[in-house]
């Protein structure tokens, strides 16, 4: 999650706190031996950052810490996967993996040093300082995974690859994400003590060494410096690849009375989280209780005002070139340039779709998972008996007409209706709860989405 803008200059702020009181300390100690103060150690990092040698340690080190993090990733995840399918290996793994948590960096490393030269010594380590972190993760992922998922996916036999992207996939790749945080910051920690034990010539461990013994404080906390800051980096980069090649997901937000009076700040802090889909639905209530008689009720008038609000929100970010999406206006957009919506409620009649839930049981819509509308179970009934059979039809034929009052609407052409599930009634003499929200929001936006869907389609 990125910083906010009002963050960055408290902590500018806090940092130039402790430089002052850092620069206050060595002032007071006066021994550079001792303490030296940042503009010196400043100085000693930009004398470094020119010569052949520092380029070379910086090389060095970080190909075989980040060597070792990459054997741990790979291993972490072919041991976790092991485990998840014998019993046997789980119990065999779960031992070694405490003794190696527990065992203290220093212990290994003289250890490693009878079985490994001084130059692949971090390697080995930081392999041993990621393995148990990583494994914990993938293993916490796995179990995280929907059993409802994966048995509607052994039902159908959907193929084990397309298991993996959309299964797996998104239940590991959170917990591994904070994994392999912790998990290189260990590295480079435990990596870089090695080298100071093994002392592998050309190493940034042998630096830090060579400017302990001669004194030397300023090159010690230049190269400390520089250790942070590749750490740091190279975390950042990562996290971000990760990032680029996980399971493309969306995040919905329910839209309560409460939630409602906030619209900018519910889009700027979904924004936090980061580049997503979002989609925003109106809290419904229970089929059997009258609209808007729950605390969490949200009234028409309150939702036309968020969609407004959120409108602004998203427009202003459209004009300084970023473009969020949001599904409701992204199907208004794709209507006013001639393409079909992505949503049956924007298409103007219910989709052919199907439900499946964790008993097996089918539905027409996730919307209508009534008695009425059961189709079967997934167990005793095909795909195509479900979606072809009489129910699916008449839902559909149900889900094509609209209310009486649409055919005078001035923005019927890019509303059509919106969902079934918030009609008072079905056939002409119902009509959206939700009508005059939308009817607020056209009113207020519709120049503005049509500028938009134009210059979307220049682009």
């Amino acid at each position: 999650m990125k910083p906010s803008k009002k963050s960055i200059p408290a902590r500018l702020a806090a940092a130039a706190f402790w430089l002052a009181l850092w620069q206050w300390a060595a002032m007071a100690v006066g021994q550079e031996v001792f303490l030296v103060s940042p503009l010196r150690a400043l100085d000693t990092l930009v004398r470094l950052l020119p010569t052949a040698d520092f380029w070379g340690r910086v090389a060095f080190s970080s190909g075989r810490i980040l060597g070792g993090f990459a054997l741990g990733c790979g291993c972490s995840v072919a041991l976790a996967a092991a485990a998840r399918l014998s019993r046997t290996v789980e119990l065999l793994l779960d031992p070694v993996m405490q003794l190696v948590k527990a065992t203290p960096v220093a212990s290994f490393v003289i250890l490693a040093l009878v079985w490994v030269r001084g130059r692949e010594l971090s390697i080995l380590i930081s392999f041993l300082m990621a393995l148990p972190v990583l494994y914990s993760a993938v293993r916490t992922g796995i179990a995280s995974a929907d059993v409802q998922l994966l048995e509607m996916a052994r039902v159908f036999r959907i193929p084990a690859g397309r298991r993996l992207r959309a299964i797996w996939l998104p239940a590991v790749l959170p917990a591994f994400r904070e994994g392999c945080r912790t998990a290189l910051g260990l590295c480079w920690k435990s990596g870089v003590a090695a080298e100071v034990i093994g002392l592998p010539d050309g190493s940034i461990g042998d630096a830090l060494y060579r400017a302990k013994i001669t004194l030397s404080t300023g090159e010690l906390f230049a190269w400390t410096f520089v250790i942070i800051c590749l750490s740091a980096a190279f975390e950042r980069v990562f996290l971000a690849l990760l990032d680029g090649a996980g399971v493309e997901t969306n995040l919905l937000c329910v839209v309560t009375n409460q939630l409602s009076r906030s619209p900018q700040k519910v889009y700027q802090s979904l924004k936090k989280l980061g580049n997503h889909p979002l989609q925003f639905i109106p809290c419904l209530d229970p089929l059997d209780a009258p609209r808007g008689g729950m605390p969490y009720s949200l009234p028409p008038a309150r939702y036309g005002k968020f969609l407004c609000g959120l409108f602004d929100a998203w427009y202003r970010d459209l004009e300084a070139g970023r473009y969020v999406s949001i599904r409701l206006f992204d199907d208004y957009l794709r209507i006013l340039a001639g393409m079909p919506p992505s949503t049956c409620a924007a298409a103007g009649a219910c989709g052919s779709y199907l439900v499946v839930e964790g008993d097996g049981s089918l539905y027409p819509c996730d919307f209508f998972v009534l008695d009425d509308w059961n189709l079967g179970s997934i167990y005793t009934v095909s795909v195509e008996e479900a979606l072809n059979g009489e129910k699916s039809r008449q839902f559909l034929l149900q889900g094509q007409l609209r209310p009486q009052a649409c055919g005078s609407c001035p923005y019927q052409a890019i509303c059509r209706g919106g969902c079934r599930r918030d009609w008072t009634a079905l056939g002409p003499e119902g009509g959206n709860y939700y009508c005059p929200a939308f009817r607020t929001f056209f009113d207020y936006a519709l120049p503005r989405l049509r500028r938009a869907a134009q210059v979307l389609l220049h682009q």
